[in-house]
């Protein structure tokens, strides 16, 4: 997040300047090539041997029963939260239509601060969230979905009554930090409940819900963008919203120590 936020920086400044879209997306092809450069010539660690990792233990019936309500609840929820998991380019545009009065300079950079914003907080709570003992169950649903849900409402809310940059802002470090945490703590849920014999496979049904609800997020949204685009972020918020409700009901449904023992999230 940090090139981004850097990528971000230099982008405004060019758009100040009057430097045109064509020249500053030239500009952001350089760091591709140079950073495959690195990777090719990055020295390659010696071969180690490494223990092949034991299988977790079967545990009880019940125990076993719990792990499969919040495997399937947290896919299902992931799927759903990929539904209002849009492009950030929506918000980008939002801010731009919003803000009138000013040199088209000024508010392109205004708009792309928003995503300055929007990849700083998502870094932050990486950051932040990574080195706390949280249960991961509850941080995913309260701190990552529902306030995602929030945010994404209160972006729809400013574009319908006008607000100022700042406060659109406030919603996209609200929507950054809620998807620092999801992507933290995602792959320790699921860390958790899958058996370590199983863990890409885990990985893989986490990567393919998300991939599918970002899909459908974009269709949707770009549809209902050329309605009002109130009615696209009222549709993220909805789907959000219940992506936390059906977590936090697999929380209430599972016994102590199913995806609820604190532990520190995945490192980003």
């Amino acid at each position: 997040m940090g090139g981004g936020v850097l990528a971000v920086t230099y982008s405004v400044v060019l758009l100040l300047v009057r430097v045109s879209y064509t020249d500053v997306l030239l500009v952001t092809i350089l760091p591709l090539p140079l950073s495959s450069l690195c990777l090719v010539l990055a020295n390659r660690p010696a071969a180690s041997v490494v223990a092949a990792p034991r299988p977790r233990p079967s545990g009880s019936a019940a125990g076993q029963g719990d792990t499969v309500v919040a495997y399937r609840a947290l896919l299902l929820s992931a799927t759903l939260f990929g539904f209002s998991f849009y492009s950030f380019g929506f918000p980008i545009l939002t801010v731009a239509q919003s803000q009138s009065g000013s040199a088209p300079s000024v508010i392109s950079a205004l708009a792309v601060v928003t995503f300055g914003v929007y990849l700083g907080l998502s870094a932050l709570a990486g950051i932040v969230l990574g080195g706390r003992r949280l249960r991961p169950i509850r941080a995913i649903w309260s701190i990552g979905y529902l306030l995602a849900a929030f945010a994404s409402l209160a972006i729809g809310t400013l574009y319908a009554v006008g607000g100022s940059a700042p406060t659109f802002y406030v919603a996209a470090a609200g929507l950054g930090f809620a998807t620092g945490c999801v992507e933290t703590f995602e792959p320790t849920l699921i860390s958790n409940l899958v058996a370590s014999h199983r863990l890409s496979e885990g990985m893989g049904w986490l990567s393919m819900t998300r991939a599918l609800g970002l899909f459908t997020a974009n269709l949707a949204l770009g549809v209902l963008f050329g309605i009002d685009q109130f009615y696209a972020y009222v549709y993220a918020f909805s789907t959000a919203l219940l992506a936390a409700a059906i977590l936090a009901y697999a929380e209430s449904r599972t016994r102590a120590g199913v995806g609820t023992t604190p532990v520190r999230g995945a490192s980003r």
